[in-house]
């Protein structure tokens, strides 16, 4: 049954129905909640000025996460690791952006 065992440690290979649905549910919920963390992301990233230092990597990364949104929304596998790396990236940037806005 390990090759069932999902990253969360439920065994989906010995739930019954309603467990099936719930976790069914539960997951398509954490999607969407990812979904519109991403696209809250990618505004916030979007309205960088353009004169500032770090306009350019916010580019960059802008376009990881939209390729990543893009997988998401048709379904394909994400590397959890990637998606976290370009996510934590994206919000250090918006943190120095602003720091630099405030200077």
């Amino acid at each position: 049954y390990s090759y069932l065992q999902q990253p969360d440690g439920i065994d989906r290979g010995r739930c019954n129905s309603t467990q099936a649905q719930v976790l069914k549910r539960s997951e398509m919920e954490n999607t969407k909640i990812q979904n519109q963390l991403l696209e809250m992301l990618l505004a916030r990233l979007e309205r960088i000025s353009a004169d500032s230092y770090w306009s350019h990597r916010a580019s960059g990364v802008r376009g990881a996460l939209l390729r990543v949104l893009e997988k998401l929304e048709n379904g394909r596998p994400v590397s959890g690791s990637e998606l976290k790396r370009l996510v934590d990236l994206g919000f250090r940037i918006l943190e120095n952006a602003t720091m630099e806005k405030y200077k």
